[in-house]
């Protein structure tokens, strides 16, 4: 009974394609702050790191796109630990001109690592994710975006017969370069 709908799916999927987009993203100026069982741990400086994306339009204002995160270490000279996550999120376009688009981007964390050393003491799980940002199109193909991008993590951890639970708040503006098509 499913099979008779696969075709179906697939031309409503290829026709309602108007566009789709790839981008690399800088990742700059991030911050990673949290909190342990409710007490601020005050926030650290990461470096650059750099994400990769896939947005799919489904009409001229909506779409759903998916970003990884390359792992991305902090500011501090002692620490090896690298953060990064997987993303699946609803776009909403709105054109402001021929050439620019202001985006929103709303969606949930799948996966989220903090580092191999971390992630063997705790179990991190993703969270949510928003971002707002500028897109200009260069030409039909080539444009640029900028935005400013926020993740959010929980994690829990059990460490010498201690349990708890810690809330991760990843910031950053993002600056890429994106290929439509």
């Amino acid at each position: 009974m499913i099979k008779k709908y696969i075709p179906i799916v697939l031309l409503i999927f290829t026709t309602s394609m108007l566009s789709a987009q790839l981008r690399l993203g800088a990742d700059l100026g991030g911050k990673l702050g949290g909190t342990i069982e409710g007490e601020d741990m005050g926030s650290i400086g990461m470096a650059m790191g750099f994400s990769l994306a896939y947005d799919h339009m489904l009409t001229d204002m909506f779409g759903a796109g998916l970003e990884y995160q390359l792992g991305r270490g902090s500011d501090a000279e002692d620490d090896e630990s690298e953060i990064g996550f997987t993303t699946v999120y609803g776009v909403v376009n709105y054109s402001i001109n021929e050439k620019m688009a202001a985006k929103l981007r709303l969606g949930y964390s799948i996966s989220a690592t903090l580092g191999s050393e971390a992630d063997e003491i705790a179990k991190p799980k993703g969270g949510l994710m928003y971002g707002l940002g500028v897109a200009y199109g260069i030409n039909d193909n080539l444009g640029l975006d900028v935005g400013y991008y926020n993740n959010a993590m929980t994690w829990e951890a059990s460490v010498w017969g201690e349990s708890f639970k810690a809330e991760y708040n990843y910031t950053r503006l993002q600056a890429g370069l994106t290929y439509s098509f």
